[in-house]
């Protein structure tokens, strides 16, 4: 037996004109045919459906197998037939599917030339019908209809993203420019500003990392803060709603240093000289602020002309892409092969002079217009790095032997051989090169762009200060006491903020600290202070004509680092008190990662479970990109180890983006296929927590499905759930109602479930009115119904619910048959009857 008979299937329907047309599905059912059907509603997907067929003569359904291999024509769908199988077709057991992207051969029928899908649907066999909707498709749910959700691809199609508007509305993309191992790179407009920027867009890979996902808000974080004349500027960075990875920065009009090395080879002293003290005086930079970038090579150097202050042309170097960068003391197999250093290769521990290496060697390779170590596959190169001493470069050209000197102290294979620092370098440059020449540095080389006479974001520091520690603003003035600061927004937030947000210029000579003094608050847990100090923060941001609005932001933007946030994750889910809760929620997606990475290493009680979901649904649709992944690597399948109550709260925790999302609702959809694949598992909690997310992803796409719940689930509350949400859809119709008379004419499994289908008869569509006054009708009865030993056959709130829906429906003819019924009962339900009515007892 395949493993689809342990999943509920979705059900189709199809009103067909006669009993010709129903017969001619039993022959194409047995003979395994594929054949143009008409539906009532579309299939969800390209997975096993259960075809329910009616005609008017006859409607007991005949029920077959279907497969959906196509999109829809004006016919119908083409779906590949076979007789019915209740075993597969039967209610979900605890045994999960196998995995969305692993191939299931039972899934579909057995290969055979009448099987395969149809390359056309030209001389297809279709059934006529009495009555089909208007298949009107998104293009996503066509291509889930041509494939299997499990022959899914793991990347995402290519996607044009010009014109898509990033961070809020903040930035409109305008062209794609470049690509690299990274990303893509393309060139936007801040629409306030109207100035160019520079926008990486991840490759897909990443963002389908939960654990980079979450480095990559820390690290986005931590290299915006760098400022120097010899790093490129990164002013935004973020997750949309559809988990696309950005990083928004300075757009560059220059020359990669790879193209000049192709073009030039090797390079004069006085040039080579120039270039790596702006180099390493970038890097330096963000050494100092425990920054290692990993993959320093000459494609990551941007060379600009420009002009200093004096009106003289130089060429101004930029360091860029420390996208991949990491904090001191990481590990990670991180960078490209010619560049890495030994401990890279190897996968140790990296600090600065790992940088310091990968610097040696572009300098080997501007001197000698080669590199030092090449080989077949990048393994091969390694092993240079790691067992063999570069050449010397005199021997492949004259190189100054200062120069030489340097470049095989950098290349040494032990850190500690290295220079100690990128300042220990600069050193030894200038030394290499005195005198006049090193004029040229003014414009970079550690020159600021304040010097320049730009004026970028002011920058905000990292690292969390000591007690003992102060700062000083960049304005001149006295040291700030961070602690000092720090209790003060804690004992009067709106007080200590007032003067420091007084004017713009005020602001800015004391955001630094301001930012300093929230850390050392998150440090000592002042989560109800803190919350108010973000709500004023976040009132400033918000307001855009604001001068000091967007380093409010920045200011804010400070907090967001999930492992920052850790501890206050911790106390949220394991204390009572609504402040930490409160903190949380207003730190977005860096909140929503540590939350996440605390749940799933802690025990789940039932109070943490409800402290998650309640905490993740006050993040709101900031936590999307987050609870959707988690939910795709956490899907059902066998591959992988599952946590069904991880599921339930990912999904009871979901909230979607309210706005209109545009080029991001292919990839919410696509979230349908995971939502779909946990309400065919076998837990009912799951289930049930899968039904609203579900119906708020596919829409009328989910009717199919939740027509499938209704009818098979064994769990009552799922099938209440699958019947509520079709009221939403309203997709109350004929096939519905007429179950609704099979649950009010057999033995009831529920009073909850008869009550249920009974307000949903109220919402009927037009052309199942009649029938569902009619069934009401049956159901309330011409007199109250005797009682037996065993109770009532009818309870009261089934007799409510029953005679509300037919008030609503069947007008005044209604109201006299059910005030005369109502005269007949006792009290209260007598009153209740009456009531309804307006009819006095």
């Amino acid at each position: 037996m395949s493993d689809d008979a342990d999943v509920l299937l979705p059900v189709l329907v199809a009103e067909l004109a006669d009993e010709d047309a129903r017969r001619m599905v039993e022959e194409f059912a047995r003979a395994r045919r594929t054949v143009l059907v008409p539906l009532v509603d579309p299939p969800g997907d390209a997975s096993l459906h259960v075809l329910e067929v009616t005609t008017p003569g006859n409607p007991e359904p005949l029920l077959v197998m279907a497969q959906p291999v196509g999109a829809p024509t004006e016919r119908g769908f083409p779906l590949r037939l076979r007789a019915y199988d209740p075993l597969r077709a039967g209610p979900p057991s605890s045994k999960p599917p196998p995995p969305i992207n692993a191939p299931r051969p039972s899934a579909s029928f057995p290969p055979s030339p009448s099987s395969a899908p149809p390359s056309s649907v030209r001389g297809m066999p279709s059934l006529r019908a009495t009555r089909a909707r208007p298949a009107t498709l998104t293009a996503h749910h066509t291509r889930d209809l041509v494939r299997p959700p499990q022959e899914a691809d793991d990347e995402l199609l290519a996607e044009d993203l010009t014109g898509r508007e990033l961070a809020g509305g903040k930035f409109v993309v305008e062209e794609q420019v470049g690509t690299g191992g990274m990303g893509v790179v393309y060139r936007a407009r801040h629409k306030q500003l109207g100035t160019p920027l520079a926008v990486k867009v991840l490759h897909e890979r990443f963002r389908r990392d939960l654990a980079f996902c979450a480095r990559f808000q820390a690290e986005a974080l931590a290299v915006s803060q760098l400022d120097h004349a010899n790093v490129v500027r990164i002013f935004d960075y973020g997750q949309e709603p559809d988990g696309l990875l950005y990083l928004a920065m300075d757009f560059l009009r220059g020359v990669e240093l790879e193209e000049v090395v192709v073009r030039e080879g090797a390079l004069p002293l006085e040039r080579i000289i120039d270039i790596a003290m702006q180099v390493s005086a970038g890097l330096g930079h963000a050494h100092g602020r425990g920054i290692v970038h990993r993959d320093v090579k000459p494609s990551n150097i941007i060379l600009v002309k420009t002009d200093d202050d004096e009106g003289r042309a130089v060429e101004l170097v930029k360091v860029c892409d420390f996208g991949i960068a990491a904090h001191t003391g990481t590990r990670g197999l991180v960078g490209t092969p010619a560049y890495m250093s030994p401990e890279q290769c190897e996968g140790r521990e990296v600090d600065g002079r790992s940088d310091i290496y990968a610097l040696g060697i572009i300098l080997y390779e501007l001197a000698t217009g080669q590199l030092p170590f090449t080989g077949p596959t990048p393994a091969d190169v390694a092993q240079l790095h790691l067992h063999k001493p570069p050449p010397p470069p005199a021997l492949i050209r004259p190189v100054d032997p200062r120069l030489e000197e340097l470049i095989l102290r950098m290349l040494r294979k032990w850190p500690s051989e290295r220079p100690g620092s990128m300042r220990e370098v600069r050193a030894a440059l200038r030394h290499i090169e005195a005198g006049s020449r090193l004029e040229l540095h003014s414009v970079g080389a550690g020159a600021s762009a304040r010097e320049r006479g730009s004026s970028p974001p002011q920058a905000l520091s990292s690292p969390v200060p000591s007690r003992t520690s102060s700062t000083s603003s960049t304005l001149g003035m006295a040291p700030v006491d961070i602690p000092a600061l720090a209790a003060l927004l804690t004992t009067d937030p709106a007080a200590a903020l007032r003067e420091r947000l007084a004017t713009p210029a005020h602001f800015a000579n004391e955001a630094r600290a301001v930012a300093a003094a929230m850390r050392v608050m998150l440090s000592r847990a002042e989560y109800e202070a803190l919350a108010r100090v973000v709500a004023i923060f976040r009132h400033v941001a918000e307001t855009t004509a604001d001068p000091r609005a967007e380093l409010s932001s920045r200011v804010v933007r400070t907090l967001e680092d999930p492992a920052l946030l850790g501890p206050a994750a911790e106390h949220v889910l394991s204390s009572e008190g609504d402040a930490a809760p409160r903190f949380l929620s207003m730190l977005g997606l860096a909140a929503a990662h540590a939350l996440y990475a605390v749940r799933i290493r802690s025990h789940p009680t039932p109070t943490l479970r409800t402290r998650f979901v309640a905490t993740l649904r006050a993040i709101g649709a900031p936590a999307w990109p987050l609870v959707s992944l988690a939910l795709e690597r956490n899907a059902p399948g066998e591959a992988r180890k599952h946590d069904p109550r991880l599921a339930e709260d990912l999904l009871r925790g979901m909230v979607l983006p309210d706005q209109d999302v545009g080029h991001n609702a292919p990839s919410a959809e696509g979230l349908g296929t995971v939502v779909a694949a946990c309400i065919r598992w076998g837990d009912p909690a799951v289930r049930r927590a899968a039904i609203g997310p579900l119906v708020r992803l596919w829409g009328d796409r989910s009717r199919a499905l939740l027509f499938g719940l209704f009818l098979k689930d064994p769990e009552e509350d799922v099938r209440i759930a699958a019947l509520i949400a079709l009221r939403e859809l309203r997709a109350i119709d004929e096939h519905i109602v007429r179950r609704g008379e099979q649950i009010f004419a057999g033995e009831p499994p529920s009073t909850l479930l008869r009550v249920a289908v009974a307000e949903a008869l109220a919402d009927a569509n037009e052309a199942a009115r009649p029938l569902a006054i009619g069934i009401l009708r049956r159901a309330l009865g011409t007199k109250p119904e005797k009682r037996s030993s065993t109770g009532p056959k009818t309870t009261a709130p089934v007799i409510l619910a029953v005679a509300r829906s037919f008030a609503l429906l069947g007008g005044p003819e209604a109201a006299n048959h059910i005030e005369s019924l109502g005269r007949q009962y006792e009290e209260p339900l007598r009153t209740q009857l009456l009531g309804l009515v307006g009819a006095r007892s």
